[in-house]
């Protein structure tokens, strides 16, 4: 024969009709002979090392073409009969020949198995052959009878065949097993421990002692290629993170027997260089992750019979693009196919159940084609599958779930079919390609349609009752919205956000005619955006001027004579009333009988200005203005007393001077965002409006809102007018933005107003500005105010002040006649107190000037009816002003500081101390000194400061015998600190002082912090880490805890105190603490509290009903009492606790969150009690050690509690997760249940739920029912 002569053969593809040599072919010749065989050869099988060769065709003798199967292993059959071998050798002619292709062997190993008709084999090894395209491989053997074999075991390796595996690491074997003999567990484990680097292992001539495939070549990153046994039929079950070959990083290709059942769970995951796979056509079942993250893996076809696809069976293989799905399926898992990358794909009609993320980030996927008959379409299906633009909707399709289509942007527009009742959240959102939606759900939800950009038109259907938060927001090129719903559909929070916002045109909203008030009302954050209203049903009109008395009624070109509304539309470009036209229809409205809507927004006006015409018309009832209005004349509506709503359309930037003055039955209006400027008196009395929106408005005039019946005013202008929102009396609420000024009477008179807090921006108070505020009880100065004008805030209720450091001047009056101020705070940048600032008060007692004042004015304090004692701090004070504490006839004793007596009226003090019973001091820094107070004085001793007395300050002490000092002792075991002074807190860098000095000390102490105010409510972290901390008492105004407070310090015991609210983390890490003791009236044990501590046991007041996350992770715990009122012990509250034994709940508790008890090693009984509700995933399971013990189970409640489930993990394991109580005799893992009402023993509402899966065979439980009620 001339086989392969030429040597230009080839391999070629066709593409338009040319043909493209992709690799020439090989040849390998087989001159093959005996002298003795008599028995007909059947097969030639050719095997190379790390080949990657494909049979073509093949030849013999009398020129027959073969049946020539295999890949690197290649088979050329001689049919039932065979063929008798040639007795010599010929140098001309060739027994047999394969042409491959393609083939490129470099000096590899070839195997040869014959097989003859007699059942015996001969086996030939020849190495470093080589073979390229186009070439020829001529293989001479003569085989001698005795030579065959029939029965054994055999190793063939680039040495030769052997009878025993090879010692030296493996880089090529072929094993062939014949008659009974099979390859021994034990053989195969010597193999997977062996292998040489780009080991090619051929297994496929071979029987296995079992059918089942071993774990023995997991991770076996040396392994390039495997055949499997021929009998092989499943893989030994695997867990989470092994299987079979589960990262064999460099296995490039794997061969299965036809006969193979099932590929087991992580078979070959991460198998990152796996090009190829060919599952037998007898394959039924695949299991989780089999071939997740097989990166080169790009086509692989399902065989027929197999009827599910598991979670993450392909997920991550990026370069799969190719998959035939079974016409058998039924059922595709979670993530199945999540970032491959497949460009389309065909789901059988078979197919009823799909999961979540099946198609997640595939980003070249294209084209899905569901199954007619599908229901649901899950959460996350195609997730940022990019690049897809057509998909099918079933014909019975119910529901889409989250984020089923999300940011998939190149998707075409949709057809929903008339089964679908629901859209989840985002559902389409991102579908920026989409232009045209219609939908007829009940409940569209939020955000399904977010950011369709391109969507010119929405409809909405009958069935429609809401519509949710964002559900077409950025929907920027939306001309039209239909809805045909009678009931205006409920809307969430900016439903149609921004839509629109990019068109140019007329906007339109249609809807029933007789739905129009309906929409008109609840839709106004749509018509707000440039929307006009219109009936769907609308009829056709030539050009002109048209009128109509109700919606229902038939546009006419004449005005009606009588009405209770009038709606105008203009019909052309050029149609457009003329003022005089505009003056009729006023005079018309004048004549009515009752107040008449008056809606022009379908009509067009000659100017684009809103003209006076209406001022004082006592029968406009409501406006809309006309479509092409953009400003508004000053006046327009000034006196308008039956005007009620009026909403003013988008574009106007200006509500000029006393535009809706006089109003007074305004009670809605709409201002759009284009608005920027409201006028002085543009609102002035309308005391029926309570609410419009101020948020978009840069610029408000005096009195603009003057007298108005608002009850909230959220204020972004940055210009302020004087008496902007004066005598607004049902105004409670403000928020002021970043104006820089607070200008005079602004909320004066305002007398609803209970809390005010006045931002950063903001440097200067006006005159009066809060005067009157009479409710006023709580104010917030912020750090940018520095000037406060004359009774800026007289005659308010504030019950407490604090000035801070920034404020430099107090204007006279600032804050007089506040007579409930309980507490007042001076800031250190005041040094002049006004006249009046603070006259009259019924409620301090005790007051301090701060050290920072110079000046008192004159009756800067008068009539304090309570004030007992008065300080003056340091030595900066100059004078008192005239009746100054005039009145304060309960002052007893005044401590003056200052070594030069002040400059003082004589009646500085006139009518002080006249009810005091008993002796009145002045206490002076020396009487001598004090020698000029005599007068103002009169009627009270004067003496010399004692020893004793402390200026206001921070002071310290290491004992309750020790003198207070300004600095921290040394050495100490116990720390006081005492804050001195009404104006005097202790502040966070006093705080860190405090704690660097404990932790400097030589040994762990106490700090005594209850004679302290602290500068915040919440005691800070600054002894987190202090091993020398050994315990503490908090500041007398401390309410919370930072987190991490205590974190890490040496404290050895705790009380928690019932006033206290603990941070997380708040004693995580204290390694010598042993003891807590829980006050009576603590709710809470907060998240990470105890973490990792010596704690044994603990003991919980009733109060307590909820532990926090980790509360107790990692605690030597022996024993906890719970109490009685825990409802919820949250994640991982009590993992790692390695010495529990056993776990009593009461019945209030609920909840147990996930790993709640997970990794406690010894715990062997827990019993819940009657109230228990949810078990989370994970809660008796943990990460490492499991609850191997826990055989003993007692549920009290008579309604199964639900068990939550993660991917096949329970409350007590299964799935990847060690189950519970695995290390319990199966004899006494017992569930013990409420008494059945059966009296033969029935299996109650436990049996009917999904506890029943705890007495399967993976965990092992029986159930008891033994508990009493």
């Amino acid at each position: 024969m001339n086989l392969g002569q030429n040597g230009d053969f080839g391999y070629a593809t066709a593409q338009n009709g040319t043909f493209t040599l992709e690799h020439a072919t090989s040849y390998v010749w087989f001159d093959t002979y005996s002298s003795d065989v008599t028995s007909n050869l059947l097969s030639i099988t050719l095997s190379v090392s790390g080949g990657q060769t494909i049979a073509g065709e093949t030849t013999f003798a009398d020129g027959k073409l073969g049946d020539c199967k295999g890949s690197s292993s290649v088979t050329l059959s001689f049919g039932e009969e065979g063929i008798a071998l040639p007795s010599q050798s010929s140098d001309t002619d060739v027994f047999a020949a394969m042409v491959l292709y393609p083939a490129d062997l470099s000096a590899a190993t070839v195997s040869i198995v014959y097989k003859f008709a007699d059942g015996s084999v001969y086996l030939q090894t020849k190495s470093g052959k080589t073979l390229t395209p186009g070439h020829t491989l001529r293989l001479s053997t003569q085989i001698a009878k005795s030579d065959c074999k029939s029965s054994g075991a055999f190793f063939m390796t680039e040495a030769g065949v052997a009878e025993e595996l090879p010692t030296e690491p493996i880089g090529y074997l072929k094993v062939v097993t014949l008659g009974e003999s099979t390859l021994s567990a034990e053989e195969l484990t010597s193999i997977a421990g062996n292998l040489a680097n780009g080991a090619v292992i051929d297994l496929g001539e071979a029987t296995f002692a079992t059918t089942e495939f071993p774990m023995d070549f997991t991770r076996k990153t040396n392994l390039q290629e495997i055949a499997l046994p021929r009998n092989i039929q499943t893989f030994t079950p695997s867990t989470y993170n092994s299987g079979a070959f589960y990262g064999c990083k460099n296995l490039t290709r794997i061969t299965f027997p036809e006969g193979l059942t099932a590929i087991g769970q992580n078979c070959f995951r991460n198998c990152a260089k796996l090009e190829s796979i060919e599952l037998p056509s007898s394959v039924r079942t695949l299991d989780i992750y089999a071939f997740y993250g097989c990166k080169l893996l790009t086509s692989v076809v399902i065989p027929e019979g197999v009827e599910a696809i598991p979670r993450f069976l392909f997920d991550s293989c990026t370069a799969l693009t190719d998959v035939t799905l079974p016409s058998t399926l039924k059922s595709i898992g979670a993530e199945a196919f999540e970032a491959t990358g497949l460009e389309e794909i065909t789901i059988p009609e078979s197919v009823t159940t799909i999961e979540s993320s099946v198609f997640k980030n595939c980003k070249s996927l294209e084209r899905i084609q569901f199954p007619d008959a599908l229901t649901a379409i899950p959460a996350n299906l195609c997730n940022a599958c990019s690049a897809l633009t057509t998909i099918n909707m079933p014909s019975k399709l119910e529901t889409v779930g989250n984020d089923a289509f999300y940011n998939c942007g190149k998707l075409q527009d949709v057809t929903f079919p008339e089964t679908l009742k629901s859209l989840d959240e985002r559902s389409f959102g991102g579908c920026s390609a989409f232009t045209r939606i219609v939908i007829d759900i009940p409940e569209i939800a939020n955000y399904a349609f977010w950011n369709c950009a391109n969507v010119t038109s929405i409809d909405l259907g009958e069935k429609v009752t809401s519509i949710g938060r964002n559900t077409f927001i950025m929907a920027n090129n939306l001309q039209t919205i239909t809805c045909r719903a009678k009931n205006a559909p409920s809307l969430g929070s900016t439903a149609f956000g921004s839509a629109g916002s990019k068109v140019e045109g007329k906007k339109i909203l249609y809807v029933p005619a007789a739905s129009y008030d309906a929409y008109e009302t609840a839709w106004t954050d749509v018509t707000s955006q440039g929307y006009a209203l219109q009936d769907i049903n609308d009829q056709q009109l030539t050009d002109g001027i048209y009128y109509r008395a109700s919606r229902e009624a038939d546009w006419v070109p004449t005005l009606p004579a009588t009405f209770t509304a009038l709606y105008v539309r203009t019909v052309g470009d050029d149609a457009a009333l003329t003022a005089s036209q505009f003056n009729t229809l006023v005079t018309k409205i004048s004549a009515q009988s009752a107040p008449v809507t008056l809606d022009l927004s379908m009509a067009k006006f000659e100017a684009t200005e809103f003209p006076v015409s209406l001022a004082g018309n006592a029968k406009l009832g409501t406006i809309k203005f006309f479509e092409n209005t953009t400003s508004i004349a000053a006046g327009a509506f000034k006196g308008c007393t039956a005007l009620t709503k009026a909403t003013v359309p988008t574009g106007v930037e200006i509500i000029g001077e006393s535009t809706f003055e006089g109003c007074t039955a305004l009670a809605s209006l709409t201002l759009p965002s284009s608005v920027k400027t409201v006028g002085d008196k543009a609102f002035k009395g309308c005391s029926a409006l309570v609410e419009t929106s101020l948020s978009a408005i840069e610029n408000i005039g005096t009195e603009a809102f003057a007298g108005t019946g608002l009850t909230s005013a959220k204020i972004s202008a940055t210009t302020l007018g004087e008496k902007s929102f004066r005598d607004c009396t049902e105004l409670t609420a403000i928020t002021l933005g970043s104006a820089t000024t607070i200008p005079a009477e602004m909320f004066a008179g305002c007398t609803s107003i209970t809390t005010v807090t006045i931002p950063k921006s903001i440097e200067t108070i006006g005159t009066s500005a809060f005067d009157g505020c009479s409710k006023l009880a709580t104010l917030t100065l912020g750090t940018g105010v520095t000037t406060l004008g004359d009774r800026a805030f007289a005659d308010c209720g504030l019950t407490a002040l604090a000035l801070p450091d920034n404020v430099t001047t107090l204007g006279d009056g600032a804050f007089s006649n506040n007579p409930n101020i309980a507490t007042l705070q001076f800031g250190a940048g005041l040094t002049a107190i006004s006249d009046n600032a603070f006259a009259t008060n019924d409620a301090i007692e005790n007051l301090t000037i701060p050290k920072t004042i110079v000046t008192i004015g004159a009756g800067s304090f008068s009539d304090w009816s309570k004030l007992t004692k008065l300080t003056i701090s340091g030595n900066t004070l100059t004078s008192i002003g005239s009746k100054a504490f005039e009145n304060a006839a309960l002052l007893a004793d005044v401590y003056a500081e200052p070594t030069t007596a002040p400059a003082v009226q004589a009646d500085s003090f006139s009518g002080a101390g006249t009810s005091v019973q008993g002796s009145k001091t002045f206490h002076v820094a020396s009487v001598e000194a004090y020698s000029s107070w005599t007068t103002a004085a009169s009627g009270y001793t004067m003496e010399a400061l004692g020893p004793d007395y402390l200026s206001e300050g921070l002071y310290y002490r290491a004992s309750g015998e020790d003198p207070w000092k300004s600095e921290i002792p040394q050495t100490f075991t116990t720390l006081y600190v005492k804050t001195a002074g009404d104006n005097t807190v202790m502040t966070a860098e006093q705080m860190k002082a405090v704690a660097d000095a404990v932790k400097a000390l030589a040994a762990p102490a106490t700090v005594d912090f209850s004679e302290v105010v602290y500068e915040s409510e919440t005691f800070p972290n600054s002894f987190k880490s202090n091993a020398n901390l050994a315990g503490i008492v908090f500041p007398q105004n401390v309410t919370k805890t930072a987190s991490a407070a205590f974190q890490k310090t040496g404290m050895t015991s705790v009380t928690l105190l019932k006033g206290i609210s603990y941070g997380s983390n708040a004693f995580d890490s204290c390694a010598s603490l042993v003891s807590v003791t829980v006050e009576e009236g603590v709710t809470e044990i907060g998240n990470y509290m105890f973490q990792n501590t010596k704690l044994t046991d603990v003991t919980l007041p009733n109060s307590v009903t909820k532990i926090g996350a980790s509360a107790f992770n990692g605690c030597s715990l022996t024993t906890i009492n719970f109490g009685q009122g825990v409802k919820t012990i949250e994640n991982s509250a009590f993992q790692n606790c390695g010495e529990l034994t056993e776990i009593i709940l009461p019945d209030a508790t609920e909840t147990l969150g996930q790993n709640a008890f997970g990794d406690c090693p010894k715990l062997a009984k827990i019993s819940l009690g009657k109230n228990m509700k949810t078990l989370e995933a994970y809660c008796f399971v943990g990460y490492s050690k499991g609850c191997p013990l826990l055989g003993d189970i007692i549920c009290r409640a008579t309604t199964p509690p639900t068990l939550k489930d993660d991917y096949g993990t329970g409350p007590f394991g299964g799935g990847w997760s060690p189950v519970a109580g695995k290390d319990v005799p199966a004899e006494n893992r017992i569930i013990h249940l409420p008494k059945s009402a059966d009296l033969v023993g029935g299996t109650g509402a436990y049996a009917d739920s999904s506890w029943v899966k705890l007495t399967s065979s993976t965990y092992g439980f029986a159930f008891k029912y033994d508990v009493e009620g």
